[in-house]
């Protein structure tokens, strides 16, 4: 049995396929009792006389029931995920066993997938080595997870375990990215972990090299997501960190090399959002946000990236260069009827002479009780950054934790893709109106040139999808999985050994 924060266990799948009713009786319903045992999730169905097989093919994830257990001291934690068939479960969190009663409609065939997973140990909280501690100095070894390389050879996936890389427990899938810093050819890794974010050298070097590069504090906590994007055209990508319950959002000015900066803070406590708090700390001003998602385009035409990131407020911040940014608009939760909705999603673009978002979220206030769908989806518009103006509004049933909004990509149709509880396509038309279009099976977290071939592939979320080859047009093959833990894991990839090929990168 391995430690905390190492997964342990591979994805098992159930279909449940009930007989069709007749279109006049009530839906069928199934029971699972899930026992999360850390080697498997245990589901059994009821009432008898359901048809259920191992080797179904899950599309859609809408349903999610969390649960947990402690087992000789160990925290085990667990999930079921359920297509878009099956009604969200009732049950949003459990202790271990629980039943969980999914209603089927009729005709129906859904498809559930289970996972469990090692969590910290009993007793201990989440900032292990955090706040102060062992700022600069990542230890030699002595942490409990692992970090794991995919690399795709000759028609299969080789697993290699990079001891000599020092992960600490962590959540499934932490936020990690990409890219080559010092322009060798071979991308360095930033991930996290309870400690902070972590610079990779050499990865599949014989000697990596690892460097805590932002240590967790109070301003730099619950990190969401790491962008590296060059936002002030001198060469050098520059490392946005999306955080919540901190300071939001913290950019690290690229230096060159792999060299970083000093954090500074972006947002700071805008006009008509009285409920951020500030506080000075050695003569700088931090404001505490919520921040989940940050969404980098050119909204205003001046050939340099702009900011929208969401949770639970929508900011928008200028570009002005030089890495200065200007927070020039902060919007609150958006009204639909009775019911208000916070935003803790979004993505933006440029069309034509303004610039559109699209921001998704779960209702935080009503007046005519909770609203069924629980989330909403907004289109907005602006031509000055400033003021934005809501074009649609529509009940939404996508919220989730990891909600997450992106653009499109060649071959697909409509603007957005929006990622929660399912995954569909979204439009907005002319008018600004919503179109919420067809379903997918996956759900895309990466978008890069995965083998090389000058067209845009997939590393994607979606029942061990993992990674979508395109072809250009359209059309997405999926390469073949692996035996052991799914490649829909994969935190990030990269070109880590210079081969012009992307390699998975697994943070464990």
């Amino acid at each position: 049995m391995r430690g905390a924060g190492v997964i342990i266990a591979a994805c098992a799948l159930v279909g449940c396929v009930p007989a069709t009713p007749p279109e006049d009786e009530a839906p069928a319903r199934i029971e699972l009792t899930v026992n999360a045992t850390c080697g498997t999730l245990t589901i059994t169905s009821a009432p008898a006389g359901l048809a259920c097989s191992d080797d179904c093919a899950a599309e859609l994830r809408a349903g999610r029931v969390s649960l947990s257990a402690t087992i000789e001291g160990q925290l085990c934690m667990g999930e079921i995920h359920c297509d878009a068939n099956v009604v969200d479960p009732g049950v949003q969190w459990a202790s271990n066993p629980t039943p969980v009663s999914l209603e089927l409609p009729p005709g129906s065939s859904p498809a559930c997938a289970a996972t469990s997973f090692w969590s910290a140990p009993e007793g201990e909280g989440e900032g292990e080595g955090g706040e102060g501690e062992g700022e600069g100095d990542v230890g030699e070894g002595e942490g409990e997870g692992e970090l794991w390389v995919e690399d795709y050879v000759d028609g299969q996936w080789i697993t290699t375990v990079v001891s000599a890389v020092d992960v600490h427990g962590t959540i499934l899938r932490p936020p990690a990215t990409a890219a080559d810093l010092d322009d060798d050819g071979v991308a360095e890794v930033l991930f996290t972990d309870p400690r902070g974010v972590h610079l990779v050298r050499g990865l599949m070097s014989a000697t990596p090299s690892q460097e805590l590069l932002l240590p967790t504090d109070m301003w730099t906590d619950g990190i969401r997501e790491l962008d590296l994007e060059d936002l002030d055209g001198d060469g050098a990508k520059d490392l946005l960190v999306v955080a919540s319950e901190s300071a939001g959002l913290r950019l690290l000015r690229g230096l060159g090399g792999g060299a970083f900066a000093d954090p500074v803070d972006l947002l700071i406590a805008p006009p008509g959002m009285p409920n951020v708090g500030c506080s000075v700390v050695n003569g700088v001003e931090h404001c505490f946000y919520d921040m989940h998602q940050a969404s980098l385009a050119d909204l205003d035409g001046d050939g340099d990236l702009d900011i929208v990131a969401a949770g639970p407020t929508l900011n928008v911040l200028r570009n002005d260069g030089d890495l200065a940014f200007t927070p020039v608009a902060a919007l609150g939760a958006l009204p639909l009827g009775a019911v208000t909705y916070a935003m803790y999603a979004a993505t933006a673009w440029r069309d034509g002479d303004v610039a559109r978002i699209v921001a998704a979220g779960r209702w935080s206030s009503t007046q005519s009780g909770i609203p069924d769908p629980e989330g909403a989806m907004f289109a907005l518009v602006s031509t000055d950054l400033a003021s934005w103006t809501v074009t649609d509004g529509v009940p939404a049933n996508t919220y989730d934790t990891e909600l997450r909004l992106s653009r499109t990509l060649p071959g697909q149709s409509g603007d957005v893709v929006a990622c929660g509880r399912g995954t569909r396509l979204v439009a907005v038309d002319a008018s600004g109106a919503l179109v919420l279009g067809p379903s997918l099976g996956y759900c895309p977290r990466q978008i890069g040139d995965f083998e090389g071939d000058g067209d845009l592939d997939m590393l994607t979320d979606g029942f061990n999808q993992g990674v979508l080859l395109g072809d250009g047009a359209g059309t997405w093959t999926a390469l073949p999985s692996t035996n052991g833990v799914p490649l829909e894991w994969a935190s990030t990839w990269g070109d880590l050994d210079g081969d012009g090929m992307l390699e998975l990168i697994l943070i464990l």
